[in-house]
C-alpha cells in the first residue's frame, strides 16, 4: 500500500475520515498508481497517443484494477452505474477522476453521473448522531512517466473542493525520503490489504466505517 504521512493521516481522521476508509482509498490510489506505471511503459511513440488517449487508457486500466482488487472484499462493493466506477463502503461512496488541470482545479462537470458525484459530495449522513461523508472523490495528476500527484477529499463544486489532502506527491515523497530504501518495483510488492475487515453476523447493524 502506499505510504500516508502522519500528517495527512491526521487531517483525514480531522475530516471523519477512519482507518478503514482511508485504506480503501490507499488500495485504489495504489491502482491507480500501477496504471499510470503500466500507461509510462507500454505507450509508443509509433502509436500516436496523446494526452487524451493516455488519460483514457489509464482510466480503463485503472478501474479494472480497482475492480478486481476489491471483488473478494465482502465489505467492499464496486458497481459501473451510468458505466462510471463507485466503489462503496460502508455509508461512504468514491470515485476517481484525472485532475488534468492540476489537484488545485478539479473539474468534474459535464455529465449528468459527475452532478450526482457533486451533489452527493455536498450531502452528510448522519449514523449513531455522527456525521458520515456521503462521497469522497480521488483525483490524480498523472504525466508521462507515471502518476506524480494524488489527492482524496469532498468536493465544493465541479471545480472546487470543500477540503482534500495528499495520499501521494512523488516529489515530496523523495525529497523527504533520503534515508530510505529504494522504492520497490509495484510487481514485487505484496498485496495491499484492508485492515481487520470482517463481515458482520446476521442482525449486527451498521456502523459509520462500514
Amino acid at each position: 500500500m502506499l505510504p500516508l504521512s502522519p500528517t495527512s493521516r491526521e487531517a483525514l481522521h480531522a475530516h471523519g475520515v477512519t482507518d478503514k476508509l482511508i485504506a480503501v482509498a490507499l488500495i485504489m490510489a495504489e491502482c491507480i498508481e500501477a496504471a499510470a506505471d503500466d500507461v509510462a511503459n507500454d505507450t509508443r511513440a509509433a502509436a500516436y497517443d496523446d494526452a487524451t488517449s493516455r488519460g483514457g487508457l489509464l482510466y480503463r486500466r485503472a478501474r479494472n484494477r480497482i475492480l478486481r482488487r476489491f471483488e473478494s472484499e465482502p465489505l467492499v462493493s464496486c458497481d459501473l452505474t451510468d458505466n462510471a466506477l463507485h466503489v462503496r463502503f460502508g455509508h461512504t461512496a468514491l470515485s476517481f477522476y484525472s485532475a488534468r488541470e492540476g489537484l488545485e482545479h478539479p473539474n468534474v462537470a459535464g455529465s449528468n453521473t459527475k452532478r450526482r458525484v457533486v451533489d452527493e459530495s455536498q450531502l452528510t449522513l448522519a449514523v449513531d448522531d455522527t456525521p458520515v461523508i456521503k462521497r469522497l472523490v480521488l483525483m490524480h495528476e498523472s504525466a508521462p512517466d507515471g502518476l506524480v500527484r494524488i489527492a482524496t477529499g469532498v468536493l465544493a463544486g465541479a471545480q472546487s473542493w470543500t477540503w482534500k489532502v495528499t495520499l501521494y506527491d512523488r516529489y515530496a515523497t523523495q525529497a523527504t525520503s533520503s534515508d530510505a530504501e529504494d522504492r520497490v518495483a509495484y510487481d514485487q510488492l505484496p498485496e495491499a490489504e484492508l485492515p481487520e475487515l470482517k463481515p458482520r453476523k446476521a442482525g449486527e447493524g451498521r456502523s459509520s466505517d462500514g
